[in-house]
């Protein structure tokens, strides 16, 4: 009935979120994960990545990437619980707003491929997981702890790049208590020595703290007259932005002791439950168009195209239909090369120019008659002085290489000449 639903809504596309709510020893771990001894007693997690598995190996018109994300917050501080795995690092962890969504920086988030490498992740969690003894129960989670199940969908028979990202959120919080009842118990019972029960104090005012948080953010999501919602009041909240009012559907799961001694907490739990069913969402699907490098390579040659056409009918327009936007051939710089050398042997001389790249061809072209004329030039000078008529023409190459020099600085030798009588030649 909850997580059936719940793994249907994320392979459509949405985000879905499940949050066990309750005192300490009402059962939200074993509601959550299940036992690890007994199969049939497994909890919605791990039935629900069974269920998502499934549902992905039998869709095989979709390709599916899913990762999985395990974090913790324990007395305000953010944990990967995924940090003993090779590569990964234990620290505190912070958090960063873009775009109205929230990530928590340098958690780790594994790809996996089948519903045992999910499971195996896990239980490395759980194993990872601040635990304690409690009055209520000898191991007694003191810690938040939110698995995240993210899965991307990409089509095989469509080339349109959509990609639907979806997120599967799934909450086990911490035991709400009175201290007192935290710190005393039973005379049955023992949690250690003065340091261990001053440690405990210590955890259950920081998960009653954050958990009073959260119902500040419920409350203020079920009233219409405030503007103002604390998401940034805790670590938790604001973790839980998308899950409080926002893009999911939540399903808040309450847990209860039913015996007499727990009715206080037991009446708390459900007046928490009653606020947070006022508490309304806007789902959507969460689509973005994410192309391959092929496909993307595909839709630049069809735009340049589409551009190309353009051109051609905006020239035809204008009467310019003789201007080609096609890369240059040998014939085309040929044609520019005649007109370059045209223009440079007439004293009026004219270049009609019809495009950015006809341009750069004529530059280019100007620059090859440069160098070929510099050539010549050092070819004459190279092979000395001549006589008879041929000799005026050494001379104004002579008084070319002059003109050279002195505008531009910079002494032109060449071999055969002695260079300022050293007896050397350059």
């Amino acid at each position: 009935e909850v997580g059936l639903p719940l793994c249907e809504t994320v392979l459509q596309g949405y985000n879905a979120t499940a949050l066990c709510y309750g005192q300490t020893s009402a059962g939200k771990s074993f509601t959550m994960i299940g036992s690890g001894h007994d199969y049939h007693q497994r909890g919605l997690l791990p039935r629900a990545i069974a269920r998502v598995f499934r549902e992905v190996s039998n869709r095989l018109e979709y390709c599916f990437t899913v990762r999985l994300q395990c974090l913790e917050i324990y007395n305000e501080s953010m944990y990967d619980l995924l940090a003993t795995l090779p590569g990964a690092e234990r620290r505190d962890l912070s958090i960063s707003e873009s775009g109205g969504s929230v990530e928590v920086k340098g958690l780790s988030a594994p790809e996996v491929a089948t519903e045992e490498e999910a499971l195996r992740l896990v239980f490395e969690a759980e194993s990872n997981r601040a635990v304690s003894q409690h009055q209520l129960n000898t191991h007694s989670s003191r810690s938040h702890v939110t698995y995240i199940l993210s899965l991307e969908r990409r089509s095989r028979v469509d080339s349109s790049g959509i990609v639907i990202k979806s997120r599967l959120t799934m909450v086990d919080l911490a035991g709400s208590e009175r201290l007192k009842k935290a710190a005393t118990g039973d005379a049955n019972t023992s949690i250690g020595s003065l340091a261990a029960k001053e440690q405990l104090a210590r955890e259950s005012k920081a998960i009653n703290k954050s958990l009073t948080f959260l119902e500040q953010v419920v409350m203020a999501l079920g009233s219409r007259s405030r503007a103002h919602i604390p998401h940034r009041s805790s670590r938790l909240t604001s973790v839980l932005r998308d899950s409080l009012g926002g893009n999911c559907k939540t399903v808040l799961i309450a847990n209860i002791r039913t015996d007499e001694a727990s009715l206080e907490e037991t009446l708390s739990t459900l007046r928490f439950a009653t606020r947070m069913s006022s508490v309304s969402t806007s789902a959507s699907v969460n689509s973005e168009v994410l192309l391959s490098p092929e496909a993307e390579l595909q839709k630049c040659y069809a735009e340049i195209s589409e551009l190309k056409r353009e051109l051609v009918m905006h020239d035809q327009l204008a009467n310019r239909s003789s201007v080609s936007y096609e890369p240059f051939n040998e014939q085309l710089r040929a044609d520019v090369r005649r007109q370059v050398s045209e223009y440079l042997a007439a004293d009026d001389g004219h270049i009609e120019v019809t495009s950015l790249r006809h341009t750069n061809e004529i530059f280019a072209q100007f620059k090859v008659l440069y160098l070929e004329q510099e050539a010549r030039l050092e070819k004459v000078l190279r092979a000395g002085p001549r006589s008879g008529p041929e000799a005026e023409s050494d001379l104004q190459l002579r008084e070319l290489r002059a003109s050279i020099e002195l505008n531009s600085g910079v002494e032109v030798v060449y071999v055969g000449e002695e260079v300022g009588g050293a007896g050397g030649f350059g």
